[in-house]
């Protein structure tokens, strides 16, 4: 089972972008799939109400070679919270 609970909070003068890493404790990439798929809209969910910040996010591998991202699950956008959204929506089974 995967559970992910997500807090976001923009501090003023920290800039438009920034990175959620997840460090996971294992290789497997099914693995990881599983929990970028229900950390990544618990993550866009905790930002609601955020204008176009720029956001990567990804499970790295235990061993830190590689790692998952939302291009994995079949976004291909621009890495902004609103493309985010976008994709989402279209995207039900992401939705826990």
């Amino acid at each position: 089972m995967v559970s992910v609970e997500s807090n976001y909070r923009t501090h003023v003068g920290m800039g438009r972008t920034g990175n959620v890493v997840i460090d996971a404790d294992t290789d497997d990439e099914g693995v990881r799939r599983t929990v970028l798929a229900a950390a990544f809209p618990a993550i866009v969910k905790a930002a609601d109400g955020d204008p176009e910040v720029s956001l990567g996010i990804q499970v790295v591998s235990a061993s830190g070679g590689t790692a998952v991202t939302p291009g994995d699950l079949g976004y291909s956008g621009t890495g902004t919270l609103g493309s985010y959204r976008a994709f989402l929506a279209g995207h039900p089974e992401l939705h826990p």
